[in-house]
């Protein structure tokens, strides 16, 4: 379900108490590494439970995000909700703010400073460093001599 779509319809006062409630206990929310090549930080916010009913209800409730399962581990098998898009995170933490308990808000923050600043070295990798643009946007020869040098880190990097 994504923001937007005609699916997806404001929650009221008590389903927002209800999603905040459930998030606070089986939510998460954090900034990590991505991997290489693409480096700097990635958000995400994820909740996952054994039960399906209540995680896709906190789907409808935010109104983005995508529900995975039944996800088979030790136990019960689970069922996770997931938004990896700082601007659905963005938007989730705008929906269930209102409720949110002050230790959970002061971490919804941090994460999206986190994930909103980056220098454009980081943010744009390898190409925009050394042609000021992204890879999508060289021509053939910046594109080669893009290559030779992505090939040139990566051996050293293995060595």
């Amino acid at each position: 379900m994504r923001k937007g779509s005609a699916a997806w319809q404001a929650p009221t006062r008590e389903e927002v108490a209800w999603a905040a409630g459930l998030f606070e206990g089986e939510g998460s929310i954090g900034a990590y590494r991505r991997s290489l090549p693409r480096v700097g930080r990635s958000v995400q916010a994820s909740l996952h439970m054994t039960d399906e009913e209540p995680v896709r209800e906190f789907a409808r409730i935010v109104g983005v995000g995508t529900v995975s399962g039944p996800i088979q581990r030790p136990g019960k098998p689970i069922y996770l909700w997931r938004v990896s898009n700082f601007e659905y995170v963005q938007h989730v933490a705008a929906v269930l703010w209102p409720r949110l308990a002050p230790r959970r808000r002061t971490q919804t923050h941090q994460t999206l400073e986190m994930g909103r600043v980056q220098p454009p070295r980081v943010q744009n990798g390898l190409a925009y460093g050394m042609f000021g643009k992204s890879e999508r946007a060289l021509d053939a020869q910046e594109h080669r001599a893009y290559n030779r040098e992505k090939w040139r880190l990566w051996k050293e990097r293995a060595a």
